[in-house]
């Protein structure tokens, strides 16, 4: 009797976890956005990093979903944003954009939103950031599989700088991992970047003292610095031929 009794009550407990999760036809449930559930990152140490920091932004990621299903991982356009901000939180040399003043931005550039924009768009609103990288990305789901695409723009040159778009199976218990795993992918790929993206800033801090604070010597300087970090760096070298020319 207590066997035909367990086997009844196993058989329920399958029947119900089928009803919640199983099949692909109900909603299924948008994984948790909060990093503290993943171990810190490799690169995350209590040391405090005082060397210049790469400041990157992260754009809402494009539901590229079709179908009844594109509405039920709507949520991930905001979620997905919200976890790799986590994940380049921990990254100690890299300083991310708030999620505050992206939508500021959009707003003053009078945009719905920063999901699916061109590479021009792009630039635009990561100079307005103070930002040397961007991430965009998207995302769909089909026959249960689901696939997460995306890369990194150079806000100096709109160039695209890495790109990646792997697929696993649709569990909203996996997606975290994944973002973990192309964010690691793509933060490598700045890393290896990091003088050509230090040489950026010191050239935008020396259109802005060209610019807005008309102080050419500054400029100059800076100009210099940034030869330091890419001595190829081909703004900064026509910038300093043309103000020495006009001195």
């Amino acid at each position: 009797m207590k066997k035909q009794f367990g086997i009844l009550m196993m058989s329920v407990l399958i029947i119900m976890l089928i009803a919640c999760g199983g099949g692909g036809g109900g909603n299924m449930p948008i994984p948790p956005t909060n990093a503290a559930t993943r171990q810190a990152s490799p690169d995350d140490t209590s040391e405090e990093f005082t060397g210049e920091k790469i400041t990157v932004a992260v754009f809402d990621f494009e539901n590229n979903t079709s179908g009844a299903r594109k509405e039920e991982l709507a949520g991930l356009q905001k979620g997905l944003t919200d976890m790799f901000i986590a994940e380049l939180t921990m990254i100690k040399e890299f300083t991310v954009v708030e999620r505050t003043r992206l939508e500021t931005v959009a707003n003053e550039l009078a945009l719905p939103d920063l999901v699916g924009v061109d590479s021009e768009t792009a630039q635009t609103v990561g100079r307005l950031l103070g930002a040397q990288v961007i991430y965009l990305g998207g995302y769909f789901e089909i026959v249960g599989q689901f696939s997460l695409s995306a890369r990194l723009i150079r806000t100096e040159t709109g160039e695209v700088m890495t790109s990646t778009s792997p697929r696993i199976k649709y569990d909203p218990d996996k997606i975290l991992d994944l973002v973990g795993e192309v964010s690691k992918d793509l933060t490598k790929a700045i890393k290896q970047k990091r003088n050509v993206l230090l040489a950026d800033i010191y050239f935008s801090r020396g259109r802005t003292a060209e610019g807005e604070e008309e102080d050419i010597d500054k400029a100059i300087e800076l100009y210099k610095k940034a030869l330091e970090y890419h001595p190829q760096n081909s703004n900064s070298l026509k910038a300093i031929e043309r103000l020495q020319g006009e001195q």
